[in-house]
């Protein structure tokens, strides 16, 4: 639900809707007309596909390292605990190429995409 406050009267609209599997893992998102289904191991998503792209999720040593969609690729780097410090992404079909950075809880640090690369490469670092 989406809450829009104006005039003193509040208005709310439906933004997506939501199913879950029998273990609380997302199975179904529905927004804007385009839906999405999810396929999960425990708590790790694994495989999701809208009605033209489908992505996969790879892990090492229980960590999410990349997920590859269609022609691109995501790296995420972790710190300590796992939680998602930065994202790198690559496209096979585009120079493209942009990092973006995160503070604790998700908050973007910064985001910047005046690199380039050719090819769909998925990044790490040791």
């Amino acid at each position: 639900m989406k809450g829009t406050y104006k005039s003193g009267k509040w208005t709310w609209t439906t933004t997506g809707e939501y199913s879950y599997d029998a273990n609380g893992a997302r199975a179904k998102t529905v927004e804007s007309g385009t839906t999405i289904e999810y396929v999960f191991l425990g708590h790790n998503p694994l495989y999701d596909k809208n009605a033209t792209v489908h992505g996969k999720y790879v892990y090492v040593g229980g960590r999410l390292v990349c997920k590859l969609i269609g022609a691109d690729a995501h790296a995420y780097l972790t710190d300590a605990l796992g939680g998602v410090w930065q994202v790198w992404k690559s496209g096979a079909n585009s120079a493209a190429f942009s990092v973006t950075s995160y503070k604790p809880f998700g908050i973007p640090i910064v985001s910047a995409s005046t690199l380039s690369e050719k090819g769909g490469t998925c990044f790490f670092l040791s």
